[in-house]
């Protein structure tokens, strides 16, 4: 016969009898937190109220009078009590006996100041013993919170069976300082698609270790999560919570006889979380909360009782975070149903005899599973919204940044500038040369020297304020040198000209004139900026050849610059092209774009008054000179010079308007010019660029909700990554916005509309097993020199990669294995099983460590066939930097090549080193030979000046050189035998690297 309870009020926590089913014993994650405060020890009074057949101490047996009529008048034990020790959480337990299966448990107390609280029915609670404790269980009812009371009335029916041995139980979780404001610290973060969230820790809420008395077992996996509410009282504070969960805790592990506390986490109306069972937040340790549903299960319980009130809205938030970085964790999904097999039976809640296979949600209401009416009349009907509630929270997108990787720098049209310089300096390409790659379709001609107008931006809607060092004249208005006029547009469409003593000077009598034309006196004003006209700005004079005017537009004022053409190039190539690529041997670069410069100018055709303007949206210009310095350059001159009067031009005849852009990132953008390869562009800081954009500016910038995905639809298909982007879409939790690539680079400052977005990484499988023991060994000297070790140990196991590293940041280099892409770390070079462990990287990478961002404490990464992925913490996890360097067969190595603190990747292939002192951009820093093909790479500071040095290992001989670079050995050392695998570190924490074998690999 099935056990049964009435479904009331009450959500039980089971441990079940069967749990060896189906279980691997595995050592978690996560340890204990050390305690941010010290444990708390709940003061108890237990009272043993006997029997109905045997009444015990002060109770007695009366007609019961609180369980409805149908119960009315049965006998039942009472007590009451007013001269109590303070108490604050009340239960009742019996001596475990399948035959009770019903138990009216009624109590109401009297508070310090002497008031007596409403009737509360105590649910009975039914239980299996815990296989892993050595404490025998009992039956009895949950624990519920009374608030602090000195007295108390019971009444205990018996509906169906006899207890014996009942007792009640008055806990007094004491008050500490701290519950008032306890700090969020779990253990080690570890995250999944969705991120975790805080939690507070047992330490945080007191618990007190040395009253747990079991052993941990863990599932193969997770499979599902169970939801609960305590059925406790509603009436409780926030400072309250730390207390209640001291009184459940002393209640399940000790009371009970469960050896802990039941739940995995617990939630309270606050919405805050709670780290509750031992073993690991991020584990499958198996919790006491579904009796014959444990394994493989994740119990979430929320205080309080939801057969009484509504659940807040911050504790349905909490659970759906808590929920849903835990499903992550396992690649769950919320929304799913999962097959769970029954190992409960009589002495457990279980609705299902053991080995009965039921279909649920992966999400679940213990009511799914067990005679309960938990998690309560008013949370039940809600469960299919908070399925849709994790959903959601499972698939934001899982990092706070979007990561992206990119090529060029603009809209890679026409002529790269950067892969002009690259053609001219590597290739040793000429100009027309370098012209006719980018313009396939064009033609070198020529243009005779002519005007070309200039809007200048800087000044629209304003008066046009002009001067120079030389006498000029505005119309027929003569100005002399030093002075000023002010231009100004009047409604009649003529000027008002104002003389003026000087840009910021006083004004003289105004004039008006039908034209605005501004010219200087010296026709030729050579390189003399005080002879050339000047537009006085509120910061700065600027300097330009030509006349200048002013224009009206729909009745507003624009300033207009007229220069001739090769006079307009020598403020604009410089502007668009370093002159400096002159010195490099980069001068065909520079003559390109003064053709390319000249042949756009006068393919323009803009405005009905000018024809192109000063800014990016045309092409730079900055006139000739600021505050009389000038803005041009004798080598970019040099380049106007040679290349006079040249253009493109179609067969047509027409002038190109030939477009260029400072990068391509190695192939043309195509549109009016073919798109073809772009080789030079290699020579370009902007061929490639990393970036991120935080997650919280997408959701705003789109009012798309939770951002869940960004998504490249269609690419133009030239070049690496299927080129740039044509179009996309960003999805949120409210709704999806389609962009261009080049609206999405325009809305992002991005360099270029080719990039390509990483991948959020896929969550990390569970945490692993610890590593069997043995048979790797490890032989550890702390000197550079043959002779014994200094220490021996055994650590990990044949098959595993060796490394070491200071994991703690402590000074002391320990050491470490890599196994089918699982990190086993150890803080202490001693026998022993490992601190840390986690995922990262695949079974066939190579293992590297360092200090990568120069914070003391050396992390993880993986060496990938030229690939490299780099962690900044010791933990699971997407990688923190991703770069390329070296190839497939090369074999890696970490040091701090430079002394700069960072860690940088290094690479022997065959008996010749590579090393890099950047691990985002690697490029080669120092590249020698040294050793021979077949040695093993090494790397470590043997000397102590804090820069590393590199290393072999040729059967049992060290060769080690203080620095990089070619020549002989610094020291060489005799130390293991040839089948081991040579290690180094500063074991002594003398500021020294120095050698080690690991044995057994």
């Amino acid at each position: 016969m099935r056990a049964f309870f009435q479904p009331k009020v009450f959500c039980p926590v089971f441990l079940s009898v069967l749990l060896s089913v189906g279980l691997l014993a595995v050592v978690p994650a996560q340890a204990a937190p050390l305690p941010e405060r010290a444990p708390v020890t709940p003061a108890v009074e237990e009272i043993r109220l006997g029997s109905l057949a045997d009444p015990a101490g002060p109770s007695t047996v009366e007609p019961g009078t609180q369980n409805g009529p149908e119960h009315r008048g049965q006998p039942a034990l009472r007590l009451v009590r007013t001269d109590l020790a303070q108490f604050s959480s009340v239960g009742v337990t019996w001596a475990a006996d399948p035959a009770v299966r019903d138990v009216r448990v009624s109590v109401r107390t009297q508070s310090l100041a002497g008031d007596w609280s409403q009737w509360s029915l105590l649910e009975a609670e039914n239980d299996g013993a815990a296989p892993t404790t050595d404490v025998a269980s009992r039956g009895g009812t949950a624990p519920y919170w009374t608030g602090l009371s000195t007295g108390i009335e019971l009444e205990v029916l018996p509906v169906e069976g006899r207890p014996t041995d009942v007792r009640l139980t008055l806990i007094d979780p004491l008050t500490m300082a701290a519950d008032a404001a306890p700090v969020a610290t779990p253990s080690t973060a570890v995250e999944g698609y969705a991120p975790m969230p805080a939690i507070y820790s047992r330490a945080s809420w007191g618990a007190d270790e040395e009253l747990m008395n079991w052993t941990p077992s863990y599932a193969d996996t997770l499979v599902a999560a169970t939801i609960h509410h305590t059925a406790d009282s509603n009436s409780y504070d926030s400072g309250d919570v730390p207390g209640m969960l001291r009184s459940i805790y002393y209640y399940h592990s000790v009371t009970r006889g469960w050896g802990d506390i039941g739940y995995n986490a617990i939630v309270d109306k606050f919405g805050r979380i709670w780290e509750g069972r031992f073993g690991g937040l991020a584990t499958t340790v198996i919790g006491a909360h579904a009796g014959g549903f444990n394994t493989g299960t994740f119990g979430v319980s929320v205080i309080g009782n939801y057969d009484l009130v509504q659940v807040p809205e911050v504790a349905m938030d909490a659970v759906a975070s808590v929920v849903s970085w835990k499903l992550s964790l396992f690649g769950l999904d919320p929304l799913a149903t999962t097959r769970l097999t029954s190992v409960g039976g009589d002495g457990t809640t279980s609705k299902y005899p053991p080995g009965t296979t039921v279909t649920v949600p992966v999400v679940f209401g213990h009511q799914e599973v067990g005679d309960t009416a938990c998690p309560g009349q008013n949370f039940w009907p809600r469960m299919g919204e908070l399925r849709t509630r994790i959903d959601a929270k499972t698939t934001s997108y899982p990092t706070s940044f979007v990561e992206l990787s990119g090529h060029g720098y603009g809209h890679g049209r026409g002529m790269g500038q950067w892969g002009a310089y690259g053609y001219a300096t590597i290739y040793d390409w000429l100009h027309p040369k370098i012209l006719k790659h980018y313009y396939r379709n064009t033609n070198l001609g020529s243009q005779a020297n002519s005007l070309i107008t200039v809007r200048l931006l800087y000044q629209d809607s304003r008066a046009l304020v002009v001067t120079s060092g030389r006498d000029f004249r505005v119309d027929d208005v003569l100005i002399a040198g030093g002075q000023a006029a002010r231009i100004e547009l009047r409604s009649d469409g003529q000027f008002t000209i104002t003389p003026k003593s000087g840009c910021a000077g006083s004004d003289r009598t105004p004039l008006v004139r039908r034209t605005s034309k501004v010219v200087s006196t010296v026709a030729n004003p050579g390189n003399d900026q005080s002879a050339m006209l000047a537009v006085c700005t509120s910061t700065d004079t600027r300097q330009y050849r030509g006349t200048l005017s002013l224009a009206s537009f729909e009745g507003s004022e624009r300033t207009v610059n007229s220069a001739l053409m090769e006079d307009y190039l020598r403020s604009v190539v410089p502007a668009e092209s370093p002159a400096s690529w002159a010195d490099s041997g980069g001068a065909p670069a520079l003559r390109a774009q003064a053709v390319a410069a000249r042949s756009y100018a006068y393919s323009e055709n803009r405005y009905s008054y000018a024809k192109t303007c000063d800014t990016t949206s045309c092409q730079v210009y900055s006139g000739a000179g600021r505050n009389r310095v000038s803005q041009e350059d004798y080598r970019t001159d040099d380049a106007i010079r040679v290349t006079a009067n040249e253009v493109l031009r179609f067969s047509s005849g027409s002038i190109a308007r030939a477009e260029f852009s400072s990068s391509t990132g190695g192939y043309t953008a195509g549109g009016t010019f073919p798109a073809y390869p772009d080789d030079g562009d290699v020579a370009s800081p902007y061929h490639d660029w990393d970036t991120s954009i935080s997650v919280s500016s997408i959701e705003s910038a789109y009012g798309i909700g939770t951002l869940q995905s960004v998504q490249v639809l269609t690419r133009n298909g030239l070049g690496e990554d299927g080129g740039r982007v044509l179009t996309m879409r960003v999805i949120g939790s409210a709704r999806s916005v389609d962009l261009t690539g080049d609206e999405f680079r325009q809305d992002w400052g991005l360099r270029s509309d080719w990039f390509t977005i990483a991948q959020p990484p896929p969550p990390p499988p569970p945490p692993p097993p610890p590593p069997p023991p043995g048979p790797l060994h490890w032989y550890l000297r702390n000197s550079n020199s043959t002779g014994p070790s200094d220490g021996s140990f055994p650590f990990g196991s044949a098959g595993d990669q060796a490394l070491s590293c200071d994991w703690n940041g402590d000074g002391y280099d320990s050491i470490g294995v890599f196994r089918s892409g699982t990190f086993y770390l150890r803080n202490s070079n001693s026998r022993g099983s490992h601190h840390i462990s986690f995922r990262f990287g695949n079974a066939s990478d190579i293992a590297l460590c360092g200090d990568f961002d120069n914070n003391g404490v050396d992390t993880v990464g993986v060496f990938r066939n030229g690939a490299l992925y780099l962690r900044n913490s010791n933990s699971g996890g997407p990688h923190d930097i991703t770069s390329f360097y070296g190839q497939s067969g090369d074999l890696p190595v970490m040091g701090d090549w430079n002394g700069d603190g960072y860690d940088t990747i290094g690479i022997l292939r065959g008996a010749n080193w590579q090393l890099s002192d950047s691990n985002r951009t690697p490029v080669t820093s120092y590249s020698f030979a040294y050793g021979q093909r077949g040695d093993q790479p090494l790397a470590g500071d043997w000397n102590g000046d804090g820069t590393a040095g590199v290393g072999v290992r040729r059967g049992v001989t060290f060769y080690l050189k203080n620095s990089p670079g070619p020549g002989a050995h610094n020291a060489r050392a005799d130390f293991g035998n040839p089948s081991d695998r040579g290690v180094a570190g500063d074991w002594d924490r003398n500021g020294t690297d120095t050698i080690g074998v690991a044995r057994g690999f």
